[in-house]
């Protein structure tokens, strides 16, 4: 029984190292961006993603890569300037860093790559109950434990 359970591991250990040499980076990811890809695949479990994430993952990457880019940049321009040029140039710098973590961000929200959210689906699938009172029915009816007590009321 033991070494059926050790196989059948093996087996799903194999699949998923298979599943994760299929998220090569896309050939239209530039060197920067196919670097972060990399980073990002090897950081979390083979079947993290799913099929639908690739053009997420990719645009993420490509924002990540040019966020890079401008925070270096930032970085050599002085804190202080007389010149007006510089000046405007360092604002529209930050802005459009301020702009690309907000991309970077929402783009890491969606693929669950933040540990808070890979939290929240490990509690989901804990099947834990919820204080929303619409998903609290729809759970109990899939737990087959509709009517039951609220564990929330006194």
């Amino acid at each position: 029984m033991r070494t059926k359970t050790m196989s059948t591991s093996a087996a799903r250990v194999a699949e998923l190292a298979a599943q994760r040499d299929a998220w090569e980076p896309p050939a239209f990811l530039t060197p920067e961006g196919a670097v972060i890809w990399r980073e990002t695949v090897d950081s979390l479990s083979a079947d993290h993603f799913e099929q639908g994430d690739m053009a997420t993952l990719a645009q993420f990457c490509e924002t990540h890569a040019r966020l890079r880019r401008l925070v270096a940049v930032q970085a050599r321009l002085p804190l202080r300037t007389e010149d007006v040029t510089k000046r405007q140039q360092a604002r529209e710098i930050a802005r459009e860093v301020g702009a690309l973590r907000a991309a970077c961000i929402s783009f890491a929200r969606l693929l669950r790559l933040a540990p808070s959210a890979r939290d929240a689906a490990r509690r989901k699938a804990t099947g834990m109950p919820t204080r929303n009172p619409s998903k609290a029915a729809e759970a109990a009816k899939a737990n087959g434990t509709q009517g039951a007590v609220d564990p929330y009321l006194p």
